[in-house]
């Protein structure tokens, strides 16, 4: 196991322009550190290989200026061309000792949870930190997963031997829930990037992620 899952604390947030399409991917992940951000997971869909990588190159070139820890989602090989500091998969995506000999012993690799059962099983994957959800009912992934709830996610939180990123439907109301559970770090999706002030609302919920009231 790789010192990456040291790098799994702070905000996890994500560079997905789904909820803010007047932006480019750079110009919400500098948002997002403006506000506090300490994990920024690029997230894509429908775009080309060669365009992801321009895109993660622009996100890597801001690292000049912040520090942060910067996860490229689905694919290790973006993540090895552009130096990224890890890779998240899927269940249904590229399997984890796959991934890892394309992106080497150094690298951070994340898994995605949905339920009990394949928190356990990720216990036995070289992986670095894994995402549990949907913590809530939440409209950003499609039906199908069920929503877990604080409960589960406090047994995984006692049982895994890698940090958990608590994920799904977590906003202002909620948060206070996750963060009392020990989650190693909690991702936020629409709640902040369909926010009319996306620095000010990160840095709420970065303020959240350590304990503190609003």
């Amino acid at each position: 196991m790789t010192e990456g899952k040291n790098k799994i604390q702070g905000l996890y947030t994500f560079a997905d322009t789904t909820y803010c399409p007047h932006l480019t991917h750079a110009e919400l992940a500098r948002q997002l550190l403006k506000g506090g951000a300490k994990i920024i997971q690029l997230r894509i869909k429908n775009k080309s290989i060669s365009e992801i990588t321009r895109i993660a190159k622009e996100i890597m070139a801001l690292k000049k200026e912040h520090g942060f820890t910067f996860i490229v989602n689905d694919n290790p090989q973006i993540c090895a061309d552009v130096d990224a500091d890890g890779v998240h998969v899927g269940q249904e995506d590229i399997p984890v000792s796959q991934a890892r000999k394309i992106v080497g012993p150094n690298k951070i690799i994340g898994l995605s949870t949905h339920s009990l059962d394949q928190a356990r099983a990720a216990q036995n994957e070289d992986v670095n930190y894994i995402g549990l959800g949907g913590i809530f009912p939440t409209q950003t992934k499609p039906a199908g997963h069920p929503v877990l709830g604080v409960g589960i996610l406090k047994k995984v939180v006692d049982l895994s031997r890698v940090p958990v990123v608590a994920i799904g439907g977590i906003n202002r109301t909620n948060v206070k829930d996750i963060v009392a559970t020990g989650a190693a770090s909690f991702a936020i999706v629409s709640a902040i990037n369909a926010a009319d002030d996306i620095k000010l609302e990160t840095n709420i919920f970065t303020t959240a992620q350590t304990g503190s009231s609003f």
